[in-house]
């Protein structure tokens, strides 16, 4: 892996990750979601799979939540 003028070059499934957060609105927010559901898809609950949807479907909205071009 060398470096030029543009900087380090990140390939593989690092530079789409990097590439996919870096065109979110707020990707700290989209982040938090996507680890807040799959805690939760650890931890056993009363309601089964309510949250779990509900935590999906959050994670889908921030994820398609992109910057204005």
């Amino acid at each position: 892996m060398t470096a030029d003028a543009s900087g380090p070059r990140v390939g593989g499934r690092t530079g789409y990750l990097m590439r996919f957060l870096g065109g979110l609105r707020s990707w700290p927010l989209f982040v938090a979601a996507a680890a807040l559901l799959l805690l939760d898809l650890a931890v056993p609950d009363p309601i089964p799979m309510l949250d779990e949807l509900v935590l999906a479907v959050l994670t889908y909205a921030l994820a398609r939540w992109k910057r204005k071009k």
